[in-house]
């Protein structure tokens, strides 16, 4: 089983960390400041995540077409 994939935006003293865990298509969000006080976070559904934000299945197409593109997949 392929492992979670994660990035952090931000810094060592604030930040967000992201996280998609692809066999259960779940996002996970959560934080810290100040180095080491945690923001509590939360983890939803993939699904439910890109309809909060209101990305649309047109939107990825192009996001995944702008990245082939790009990339040379």
């Amino acid at each position: 089983m392929a492992k979670p994939k994660q990035f952090f935006l931000g810094d060592d003293s604030a930040g967000i960390d992201v996280t998609f865990t692809r066999s259960r298509m779940n996002i996970s969000i959560g934080g810290w400041f100040d180095h080491c006080v945690g923001i509590r976070g939360d983890n939803m559904p993939l699904g439910d995540f890109l309809e909060r934000l209101g990305i649309t299945l047109k939107d990825c197409e192009k996001a995944i077409k702008e990245w082939s593109e790009r990339d040379g997949v």
